[in-house]
């Protein structure tokens, strides 16, 4: 009759658990990795697009971690106020980088402003390398885990 022997069964189960107890942590250092290396890409295609005329819409990219349906998420993007003008009666006059970045990217036609397009292109230039940074995060903790 056959026999089968299995040894270091209990290290590499051992090694698993600590592997899940550290996943929420892992998963915000992937996180973290691939904001790392798309931040200044979308602050290079801002001025690759040619709208840095004051600066503004480039310094207001920020990362905000929120939750996405009850996962770890980092948004990034023009956050803040991007200027003040004089407003007229019942608006507020504080306009957002938020808003400045949508028209930049999406443009209005019915203005004759055309859509740059500069975060779809600023995602899609860093999209290799963010992949690349949070595996490396990823193998990192696997290597530490024995696994």
């Amino acid at each position: 009759m056959a026999e089968l022997e299995v040894a270091g069964l209990d290290s590499l189960i051992h090694d698993l658990e600590n592997l899940a107890q550290q996943t929420p942590e892992m998963q915000n250092d992937m996180l973290t990795a691939a904001a790392d290396v798309v931040e200044p890409a979308l602050r290079r295609s801002v001025a690759s697009e040619g709208l840095v005329r004051s600066g503004r819409l480039q310094l207001s990219i920020k990362r905000r971690k929120t939750k996405v349906g009850g996962i770890q998420a980092i948004r990034l993007g023009p956050v803040g106020e991007h200027h003040r003008y004089l407003p007229s009666p019942g608006q507020r006059g504080i306009v957002h980088a938020g808003y400045v970045g949508y028209i930049a990217e999406y443009g209005i036609r019915s203005r004759g402003i055309k859509g740059k397009h500069w975060l779809q292109k600023g995602v899609a230039r860093s999209q290799n390398e963010a992949l690349r940074s949070a595996d490396a995060v990823h193998e990192n903790y696997l290597n530490n885990n024995n696994l």
